[in-house]
């Protein structure tokens, strides 16, 4: 293995390698939230859901559909747990 491939990973399957770890944090949080440390994980959905849907846009521009798909399977956990607010302000 040399240098430029070590320093210069492929895309594809980097974006695909980073979006299955975010991917696990809300499953993380969601079944081990009993305790502090993993709790923590459930705070952030919003950015989990925003990272993984470019993730999921990227990996179609770069035509990786498989990687793309799994990317979009790990998105079904945090998109149904975001808050929805009401008409009045005081819901959200």
């Amino acid at each position: 293995m040399d240098l430029r491939s070590l320093l210069l990973p492929k895309p594809a399957p980097f974006i695909a390698r980073v979006a299955v770890l975010v991917g696990c944090l809300p499953i993380v949080g969601w079944i081990f939230g009993s305790h502090w440390l993993f709790d923590l994980f459930n705070h952030f959905q919003v950015q989990y859901a925003v990272f993984l849907t470019i993730s999921v846009a990227v990996l179609l521009a770069l035509k990786s559909f498989r990687l793309a798909a799994l990317a979009g399977v790990f998105l079904l956990v945090p998109l149904p747990r975001q808050q929805r607010c009401g008409s009045s302000p005081s819901t959200c």
